[in-house]
Order: structure tokens, then sequence, then C-alpha cells
């Protein structure tokens, strides 16, 4: 039964362009997608979250990304992917919004390993 599940679960996976591999993950080329790693060690999940051009992320569950925990409001942040590939994160107002532990309090450009 756990088999099942696992193959059905990497079969999903696949049809979103997420490969699993023995080393980890493989996504798809050309694709902007956010990663959430769990801080707990013991607990490996890896979350890969793809971005649409226009992404809404918050606690609430109509958003596109929903993230629980304590701060993050039902509306919480946009991601927006420019026509010319820029990927831009506009806080709501009166969140607590941070970028490499910079407060971020209007749009902001994301770049390949930011946090």
């Amino acid at each position: 039964k756990t088999e099942e599940i696992a193959q059905e679960r990497q079969k999903q996976l696949e049809s979103l362009g997420i490969s699993l591999q023995s080393s980890g993950i493989k996504v798809g080329d050309n694709k902007c997608f956010l990663v959430n790693l769990n801080a707990d060690l013991a607990l490996n999940e890896l979350l890969v979250y793809y971005l649409k051009e226009h992404t809404l992320i918050g606690s609430d569950n109509s958003q596109d990304i929903q993230l629980c925990g304590l701060g993050i409001l039902p509306e919480h942040c946009i991601i927006d992917i420019t026509g010319d590939g820029q990927v831009m994160l506009t806080p709501q107002k009166n969140t607590r919004t941070f970028v490499n532990g910079t407060a971020v309090v209007g749009p902001t450009q994301l770049h390949h390993g930011d946090r």
C-alpha cells in the first residue's frame, strides 16, 4: 500500500513537471519556482511551488500558494513574472515579508538563491 501511494505521488509530481531523483528533485526547464525546505532536519519534506505569471500567497485557501504559520496573513504577498522574465515580489499592506533577512515594504525583484 505504501509503495502504491509513493508511485501515485510521483505520477502527480511528474504531471507538474517535477521529477524525483535519487539525489533530489528535477524541475522543468525555464520554470520559475519556490522551494520550501523544512528547518527541522527530522522532517525531510521538500515542497516545490511553481509560479504562475501572477501568484497569490497567503494563509487563505483561495491563494495559489497556501502557507500556514504565525504572521502569515490570509493575503500576504504577490509574486509576478514580468514579460522580460523578472520575478517581482510585492507584499500586501501590514505584512511582515522578508527577502534574505531584510524587510520588504514594496515591490522587490527576486533572484535565484534568495531566501
